[in-house]
């Protein structure tokens, strides 16, 4: 399925692992895009599928991040 994005000076910034890293030092790096206006981030590792639902959501005005992510930041603000 091919997806077709505008590019637009008020885009929406998604990022994507690019390579692996352990899951803490990738929550740290998920922290500092997010940080730097991302609506998004997807680990590496998740299918196709999770990528093509986190671009629509994102696309859609709304933050997404992988499950994994998730944890790691709500465990790092609880502590």
């Amino acid at each position: 399925m091919a997806m077709r994005i505008n590019l637009e000076p008020d885009m929406e910034v998604f990022a994507e692992a690019s390579n692996s890293t352990e899951a803490l030092e990738e929550t740290v790096y998920a922290e500092r895009v997010l940080r730097a206006d991302a609506q998004g981030y997807v680990m590496k590792q998740e299918p196709g599928k999770v990528l093509a639902n986190a671009i629509c959501e994102v696309l859609k005005g709304n933050l997404y991040l992988s499950r994994q992510i998730q944890a790691g930041l709500l465990t790092r603000l609880a502590t």
